[in-house]
Formats: structure tokens, C-alpha cells, sequence
């Protein structure tokens, strides 16, 4: 009985045993497995936001297309990303490099504009600042560009981009830098009693004689534009004569007043009209000027009429003002006055200056009056300015005059019963 009892332990014992053996062979151990692995997965993602998805070819997550990028990594992309082959690269892998600009050279009133041949560009695009916006102005294999007839006194700004072929298709180079340059073929010239032709009319106006500033017509051969009054006019260049060596910056001058009458008056809005016009292409009148003044109270030394009142300085400054620009007044009595106009004018700025007539500027009998140097050149080793005064005569007012500089810095620096005036916009 105890024998039978032994091998029935001895059975039972190794029944146990071949059941835990089919436990370990069972499924459940996997699915035991498939937990941890799920936890583990779980426990990495806690801090997704240092996780940079990566794939055989070193992408980074920044190298995705815009599109994946915005979404939101999950185990399940983390998973598949180190399982499958890496995506096929993009155009954001392409180097982007910048096309460099040789030079911008200016002939008359073209730029000439010329730049390094970059590798693997198929073309070139040139780009012109020119009424506040930028503008494509032509596409073009070359590496040179001649950008014709632009306007005198004028500062434009030029930048080049290359169309390139890339491994992924069709891109862009960068900007060049940006090259700012300005048309300035002003000359000052001598014409005498010569036919003025309307450019957008062309008709025959009045004929005129003086110093006029002005520069080659590029469309139109064998012509002069010059500036008159309000506007440019052409004139056969068969009659005018240049003044060389003159250093002179496009002015026109304005009549202070129209008709018969010779007179002073309103020559603070004149001259302001001229600063405004020549300097700031304001495009404004006279007239408007004198209203504004007249409407603003301005007019401290009389109502402006055909035989008397006007402005000093301080009222001149607040018109400009006015007009949405600004002024300063540069005179110092320990200063020449042609040491500062002279500087100002190599600086590209015109000066409304006071001046005496009466033993001034002019042997003309009268008091304080405004005109705007433009210009100087040296003569005999002595130096002259050019200014444009308003004046009004028969011929329908002064072109621009000459002075020596000994005799602008007697009349400039006179006492006077308002303050010496040397003004510049700013």
C-alpha cells in the first residue's frame, strides 16, 4: 500500500510539472512581453518635444515637408520611421548660395549692371526699386545688364537673383545685395535767345536766353532738356553752349510773380517752390504756396501782393513744414557762408539763402530777398556760385545767376531786420 502510495505522489508530481512546461510554451508569455513593450513605448513618449525624428539618411525633423512637420509625432510614427526606408529628399535640401554683384556703372542715363556667373544657373532675374516697390525688369542668361533711359536726378537701387537647376528641380538663388546708385548727368548751360519745344506737345514755346541747368537727351537726338519754370523743355543743342568744370545741381527758377509788374514779392514761397520742385520732386505751385500762407497766417512782414510783403525764415520753415518735409537753418556768423554752402551743395543739397539787393548780391536797388544756390565752379582760381533767383522781369524772371563768393559772403552776412538764412531740407 505504501508503494502504491509513492507512485502516485511521483505521478501527480510530474503531472504538475508538464503542466507549468505547457504554461511556459503558451501564448501568454507573449502577450506578457507585448505589455512591457507597450509601457516602455508609453514612458519615452512622456517627453515627446526632445524627440528628433531621424531616418537612415540623417534627416532631420526640420528637413520634413511642411506639411508632416506641423503634425504632432506619435509611438506609432516613431516605429515605422526606424522600420521603413528613408523619404525621398526634397528641395530643402538644396544649398542656397547668393549671386554676387561686380559693379553698377552709369553712362549718360543708363546703369550698366554686371554680376559673378553662378554654378548651375539656368538664368538671371534683375530686380529695380524704383516708386517705393521693387520690379522685375528683365530675365536673361547673361551676367551683364544695361538698364536705358532713366530719369535724370534720380537714385534708384538694383538686386539680381539666379533661376538654378538642382538635383530636385527648379529653385532660386538668394538676393544679391542690394546696390544703390544715382543718375545725375546734370551740366549747367548757356543758351541764347533759343527756341523752347514742349516735350509732350512738341510745340514751339517762347525763346529764352541765361544760365540754364539741364542734361543730353537720350530719346530725343540732338536735343537739350532743360529746366524752365515748372517743367523740362527741349532745346537744339546746336544752340547752347556748356559751361564746363561747373558743379551744379538741376534747379529751375520760378518767377515770383507773373505779368508786367517787377517786384520782391513772395519771394519766400518762390524760392520754397523751387527747393521743393528741384530737390523733392514735390511738384508743387507758387500759388499753393502763397495760399497755404496766407490761409496759415505766415505772412510776418505784410501781406503778399504784386509790389510788397513776404516772409522771414522761421515762417519759411513752418511752410515747408507744411508740405510734409523739414528745414534747418545752417548760418553762423563765425562761419563763411561759402564754406557752408559750398559743402552743402557737394553734399547734393541746394540753399535758400537771404541776401541783400542794395549793395548786395545784385546792384539792384531793394531790401532783403531769397534765392537758392545750386552750384559752383572755380574761375581764375577764385570760386563762383550759381543760385536761381525769382525775380521777376520782361522775360518772365531770372534764369540762374553767377556771384563770387566774396561778394555772397558780403551780402549773406549783412545785418538784417530778420535772421540770416542759409536753409537746407533735410
Amino acid at each position: 500500500m505504501t508503494f502504491i502510495k509513492k507512485i502516485s505522489i511521483y505521478l501527480f508530481a510530474f503531472t504538475g510539472i508538464a503542466f507549468f512546461v505547457f504554461l511556459l510554451s503558451s501564448g501568454n508569455s507573449v502577450f506578457a512581453e507585448e505589455s512591457t513593450t507597450a509601457v516602455t513605448a508609453e514612458t519615452e513618449l512622456t517627453d515627446i518635444s526632445d524627440v528628433t525624428l531621424t531616418n537612415e539618411n540623417n534627416t532631420s525633423e526640420t528637413d520634413i515637408p511642411a506639411a508632416d512637420a506641423t503634425e504632432k509625432p506619435t509611438a506609432a510614427s516613431i516605429t515605422v520611421s526606424k522600420a521603413t526606408t528613408a523619404p525621398a529628399p526634397t528641395t530643402a535640401a538644396y544649398k542656397r548660395q547668393s549671386v554676387k554683384l561686380k559693379s553698377v556703372k552709369i553712362k549718360k542715363l543708363n546703369a550698366i549692371i554686371k554680376w559673378q556667373k553662378m554654378k548651375d544657373a539656368k538664368k538671371y532675374e534683375v530686380f529695380l526699386f524704383k516708386n517705393n516697390k521693387w520690379k522685375k525688369i528683365k530675365t536673361t542668361f547673361s551676367t551683364k545688364f544695361t538698364i536705358k533711359n532713366l530719369e535724370n536726378c534720380n537714385t534708384y537701387s538694383v538686386r539680381v537673383r539666379a533661376i538654378v537647376k538642382t538635383p530636385y528641380g527648379t529653385d532660386y538663388s538668394y538676393f544679391s545685395e542690394i546696390r544703390d546708385f544715382e543718375i545725375n548727368q546734370t551740366k549747367l548751360y548757356s543758351l541764347s535767345n533759343a527756341s523752347l519745344f514742349d516735350r509732350k506737345k512738341k510745340v514751339k514755346r517762347q525763346s529764352v536766353s541765361g544760365y540754364y541747368t539741364g542734361y543730353e537727351s537720350g530719346k530725343y537726338k540732338g536735343y537739350i532738356i532743360i529746366d524752365y519754370n515748372y517743367g523740362t523743355y527741349l532745346v537744339k543743342k546746336s544752340k547752347v553752349k556748356t559751361v564746363k568744370s561747373a558743379k551744379v545741381l538741376s534747379t529751375s527758377a520760378v518767377s515770383q510773380i507773373y505779368g508786367s509788374y517787377r517786384g520782391w514779392s513772395a519771394c519766400g514761397p518762390a524760392t520754397v517752390t523751387i527747393l521743393l520742385n528741384s530737390e523733392k520732386k514735390a511738384n508743387v505751385h507758387k500759388d499753393e504756396l502763397v495760399r497755404t500762407a496766407k490761409r496759415k497766417h505766415l505772412e510776418d512782414q505784410g501781406s503778399v501782393t504784386k509790389n510788397g510783403g513776404g516772409m522771414t525764415s522761421p515762417k519759411l520753415i513752418k511752410l515747408i513744414n507744411h508740405f510734409g518735409y523739414n528745414a534747418k537753418n545752417l548760418y553762423k556768423s563765425s562761419v563763411r557762408p561759402s564754406k557752408i554752402i559750398k559743402k552743402q551743395i557737394d553734399l547734393g543739397k541746394r540753399c535758400l539763402i537771404l541776401v541783400k539787393y542794395s549793395g548786395g548780391i545784385m546792384p539792384d536797388s531793394g531790401a532783403a530777398h531769397f534765392v537758392v544756390v545750386c552750384g559752383y565752379k572755380k574761375i581764375g582760381g577764385k570760386l563762383y556760385f550759381y543760385y536761381a533767383d525769382p525775380y521777376y522781369d520782361s522775360g518772365g524772371g531770372r534764369s540762374i545767376l553767377s556771384v563770387s563768393s566774396s561778394l555772397l559772403n558780403r551780402s549773406v552776412s549783412m545785418k538784417f531786420s530778420e535772421p540770416n538764412t542759409i536753409l537746407v531740407l533735410e
